[in-house]
């Protein structure tokens, strides 16, 4: 497995941009941004690497208050993944050695059916009368 930087014509959000005057954090605008860049990078891995059912997908390791967030680039052959410098930007240096195209094939499952949970859960809610 290796696993790279982002592209330098595709730079992550700043949190430092998103605080205001008396220090209040623009939480909307950063989530807003994060978004935005997520469909950028996914756009760029698709228009330079290879077509694959899981290029573009956001996998997240979880660790104590954090998560290390990676992106899926390649997975025929060598398996490549973007690293995503979100939040604390931290890394999981074991989840980069050992991980298997099978446990990226899981995660990704795994975040598709809680995204898919939580959007019906929601879509519920606003229902409610």
């Amino acid at each position: 497995m290796q696993v790279y930087s982002l592209p330098a014509e595709v730079p992550a959000p700043n949190l430092g941009d998103f605080v205001h005057t008396g220090g209040r954090f623009d939480h909307a605008g950063y989530v807003a941004a994060e978004a935005t860049f997520l469909a950028t990078l996914k756009d760029w891995v698709l228009k330079v690497g290879e077509a694959h059912p899981l290029a573009g997908e956001v996998v997240s390791v979880p660790y104590a208050d954090s998560s290390a967030q990676y992106m899926v680039a390649k997975l025929q052959g060598k398996v490549i993944l973007v690293h995503l410098p979100l939040g604390d930007a931290w890394r999981s240096d074991q989840f980069e050695r050992l991980c298997t195209v099978a446990e990226l094939r899981r995660m990704v499952d795994a975040s598709q059916k809680r995204a898919a949970f939580f959007a019906a859960k929601q879509a519920e809610k606003q229902a409610a009368p």
